[in-house]
């Protein structure tokens, strides 16, 4: 009788296990969530940014000497909220523990172990670094306008407005997003994108749970037209993938990895007083990186 009971306990466990495995996660992404800054709050940012650039060209269909060139930028920063006002980070410290610049044989580290405090918002932000007798790059000074400083914060909501989806969604899902928007806010002024001929989607898959928090993989894969112009008499395209892995409730925790890769190719002929000139452009810049909470 006893092994009976066993046997039907067992029976009724296996049961309610396979009914847990059977039930389904019905977590939404919801890319309107957003953590809310703290004072106090630290952080990591790592990673690696590299572009090569390759210049063909012909004169009068005779090939010239082609022009290559190769830049990579590592770094790995650590970030302190220093003051919040009215939900927005207005002072931020910034210490570099790790930075440097590459193009060609030339190394440049000046702005390794060096602090950056930023103050403000939008047009308002600036910069200052902590190491005043320090003489910085102008490498290095763009790299801090443009990661650390950066002005034009209400770019973020329009980013998510043209890739994001609109609405909570879930695991396996896919959605378009705006393709010319995007581009547009992601190259400025420097190409004029076809709509027609390009296009923007995303992915969602893996959502999982780790530690409490749905993590889960978000891709954006995107094609872009350039029309044709002066400049690029025959147009272009691009190509470029985005993926991001980790948390997906940023709210609760802000974690994860991304991976970026773009390919451009465009064409251009053009008279001079020398003869035609045929030129092809092609660019491929990829970046890695990783973020998240540092634990005192």
């Amino acid at each position: 009788m006893a092994r009976r009971l066993v046997a039907l306990a067992l029976l009724v466990a296996f049961a309610g296990a396979a009914r847990a495995q059977d039930k389904k996660d019905d977590f939404k992404w919801d890319p309107k969530k957003k953590a809310k800054p703290v004072e106090g709050y630290k952080a990591f940012d790592e990673g690696t940014d590299s572009m090569k650039q390759h210049v063909k060209a012909k004169l009068n269909g005779q090939a010239l000497p082609d022009q290559k060139k190769e830049s990579t930028t590592t770094f790995r920063v650590l970030e302190e909220v220093v003051k919040v006002t009215d939900g927005k980070k207005t002072e931020v410290k910034f210490k570099v523990e790790k930075w440097k610049q590459s193009e060609g044989e030339e190394d440049d580290t000046c702005l390794e172990g060096k602090t950056v405090v930023v103050k403000g918002t939008g047009a308002d932000t600036k910069w200052e670094l902590k190491e005043k007798d320090v003489e910085l790059s102008d490498g290095a000074k763009a790299w801090i306008d443009k990661e650390l400083a950066k002005k034009d914060e209400e770019d973020k909501e329009a980013f998510d407005k043209a890739g994001f989806p609109q609405k909570p969604i879930g695991d396996g899902e896919t959605w378009d997003g705006d393709a010319k928007a995007f581009a547009e806010l992601l190259f400025k002024d420097k190409f004029e994108i076809d709509p027609e001929k390009s296009s923007l989607k995303g992915t969602l898959s893996g959502v999982h749970v780790e530690d409490g928090i749905h993590c889960g993989k978000i891709e954006l894969k995107a094609k872009f037209a350039i029309k044709k112009s002066d400049q690029l008499t025959e147009g272009g395209t691009i190509e470029l993938t985005i993926t991001a892995d980790g948390s997906l409730e940023p709210d609760k925790r802000e974690a994860g990895t991304m991976k970026m890769d773009m390919k451009l190719e465009a064409k251009s002929n053009q008279e001079t007083e020398q003869g035609t000139a045929n030129v092809t452009v092609k660019v491929d810049a990829k970046r890695e990186g990783k973020q998240g909470p540092i634990k005192d």
